[in-house]
C-alpha cells in the first residue's frame, strides 16, 4: 500500500506541474490582452477606418471582443485555480499518507522481524497508547482493538444497515475513533455511539455471511464453514453454559443459558460481550494481519482471558498478536512471546523499540513488569513490604527510586546484576542496598 500511495503522489505532482504550466500560459494571454499595444496593432492594420462613426463602431466591437476573451480566459483561469487548490490539497494529503505509511512501515519492519507474539510494556506516558492510535491509521493489514470499547448491539439502519457485510466491518474498524477512558463527556458519548455501531456491524456482517453460505449450500450442495460457526465454536468452548444461535429473520445472534429461555445479545455480561467481540474481530481479520490489543484482559478473569487468547492465537497462527498490558497475570499467561518496550517516543509518531526474550533473563517475571513500567531508577533492598528495611528505605529514597524488597541479601545482589541487561528499558539504573548482618568483612 505504501508503494501505491507513493505512485499516486508522483502522479498528482505531475498533474500539478501541468496545471502550473497551463496557468502561466493563460495568465500571459490575459496580460497580453490587457496590453494597449493590441489596440495600436489593430488600428495599424485597419487604416481605412477614418470616420468617427466607423471608429466608434470599431471601438465598441473591440471592447466587446476584449471582454469576451477576458471572460473566457478568466473563467478558465478561475477553474484552473480551483483545480490547482484541490490538487494542492490532494498532493498534501497524499504526501502525509506516504509519510505516515513510511513510518508505519518502519514500525512494522521492527515488529515483523520477530517470529513471536509480543507484549508491549512500559510506564504511563511512554507512548503505548500513542503507538496504537498511530498504527490505526495504517492502510495495511493491521487491526487495533482499544481498551475502551462499550459494546451494545442496536439495529440502526443508517449506521449499520441490514445488508452490512464482513468487509464493511473490516473497513470500518480501523477508521473508528481511538481514545481512552479519560475522554470528556461529549467525546465519550460519541465514542459509545461509534463502538455500538461497530459492534452492530460486526454481528450483522457475521450473520449475513452465514445466511449467504446457507443459501449457497441449498443451491449447489457445497457446504463450507462460516465465520459464525467458527465464532460459536470458540465462544461456546469457553462459556460452556451459554449457547449462541442466529435469528435469520431479525439478523441477530440470540443466546440461551443452560438450555433456558432465549435472550438477545445485550443480555450477555460485559465480559461475555467483550469476548464475543474479540473472537469476531480476530476470526474476521484479513490473512497475515498484525493485531494490536490494548488491555486484552478487560472485563475478563484470568482463566477466561487465558483460554480466549490461547484459542485465538491457535486459530489465527497466520497473524501476529501485539498485546498492550499492565497485568502480570496476563503476561505470565502467554507462551512463546517477547517483551517489547518503547525506549524513546517523540510525539506524535516517532518510536524506538527494545525487545527482550523473558526466557533468556534470570529475572522473575513479576518484577520485570514493575521495572519496565517504572519512570524511576530501581533500588533493591532486603526484606518484604512488611519489613522495617523496606519501610525505612521507602521513607528515605522513595521520592527518587522505585524501592523493591526482594527478601534475601543474595537476591539483592543477583537482581541488581541482572538488571544491568535491562537498564535501557527503564529510567536510569538499578542499585541494591544491603546491611552487613553476619557477612564476612571481605564481602
Amino acid at each position: 500500500m505504501i508503494v501505491n500511495n507513493y505512485n499516486d503522489l508522483r502522479k498528482k505532482i505531475d498533474e500539478y506541474k501541468t496545471i502550473e504550466s497551463k496557468r502561466d500560459e493563460i495568465k500571459n494571454s490575459i496580460d497580453f490582452i490587457k496590453n494597449s499595444e493590441i489596440l495600436d496593432s489593430f488600428m495599424k492594420s485597419n487604416k481605412t477606418l477614418f470616420s468617427i462613426q466607423d471608429y466608434m463602431g470599431y471601438t465598441k466591437q473591440f471592447v466587446e471582443y476584449i471582454d469576451r476573451i477576458k471572460k473566457e480566459y478568466n473563467d478558465s483561469f478561475i477553474q484552473l485555480l480551483s483545480n490547482q487548490y484541490n490538487f494542492e490539497i490532494e498532493v498534501e494529503n497524499l504526501a502525509k499518507k506516504v509519510l505516515i505509511d513510511s513510518k508505519i512501515n518502519l514500525v512494522m519492519t521492527k515488529i515483523s522481524n520477530k517470529n513471536k507474539n509480543l507484549v508491549l510494556l512500559g510506564a504511563n506516558g511512554s507512548g503505548k497508547t500513542s503507538l496504537a492510535v498511530f498504527m490505526q491509521q495504517s492502510s495495511q493489514n493491521i487491526r487495533v482493538i482499544p481498551a475502551f470499547k462499550p459494546l451494545y448491539y442496536k439495529k440502526d439502519v443508517y449506521y449499520a444497515p441490514s445488508n452490512t457485510k464482513i468487509s464493511d466491518y473490516n473497513n470500518a474498524i480501523n477508521k473508528n475513533q481511538y481514545t481512552s477512558a479519560h475522554a470528556g463527556i461529549e467525546e465519550s458519548s460519541q465514542l459509545f455511539h461509534e463502538w455500538d455501531t461497530l459492534f452492530s456491524k460486526q454481528i450483522i456482517g457475521i450473520v449475513n455471511e452465514h445466511i449467504e453460505r446457507a443459501l449457497e449450500y441449498q443451491k449447489t450442495g457445497t457446504k463450507s464453514k462460516t465465520i459464525f460457526e467458527s465464532v460459536k465454536e470458540v465462544f461456546e468452548s469457553i462459556f460452556i453454559e451459554i449457547k449462541i444461535d442466529i435469528d435469520s429473520t431479525d439478523k441477530v445472534i440470540n443466546c440461551s443459558k443452560n438450555n433456558g429461555s432465549v435472550y438477545d445479545i445485550n443480555g450477555l455480561s460485559d465480559g461475555e460481550r467483550s469476548a464475543l467481540f474479540y473472537i469476531g474481530t480476530i476470526l474476521t481479520a484479513p490473512t497475515d494481519s498484525y493485531i494490536f490489543i490494548d488491555e486484552p484482559e478487560n472485563h475478563l478473569n484470568p482463566a477466561i482471558y487465558k483460554a480466549i487468547w490461547d484459542e485465538l492465537e491457535f486459530k489465527r497462527n497466520d497473524c501476529q498478536f501485539i498485546y498492550i498490558s499492565h497485568t502480570m497475570d496476563f503476561v505470565n499467561s502467554r507462551r512463546n512471546y517477547e517483551i517489547m518496550t518503547i525506549t524513546n517516543f517523540i510525539y506524535p509518531n516517532t518510536f524506538e523499540f527494545g525487545f527482550v526474550d523473558p526466557n533468556q533473563l534470570e529475572f522473575p517475571s513479576e518484577l520485570l513488569v514493575k521495572i519496565i513500567g517504572s519512570k524511576k531508577p530501581i533500588l533493591f533492598c532486603e526484606g518484604t513490604k512488611d519489613s522495617y528495611d523496606y519501610k525505612l528505605y521507602q521513607e528515605l529514597f522513595g521520592n527518587y527510586y522505585l524501592v523493591i524488597p526482594v527478601e534475601s541479601c543474595d537476591n539483592v545482589v543477583n537482581l541488581t546484576k541482572a538488571s544491568r541487561n535491562l537498564n535501557r528499558f527503564f529510567n536510569g539504573e538499578a542499585k541494591g542496598i544491603i546491611d552487613n548482618d553476619f557477612l564476612p568483612l571481605e564481602r
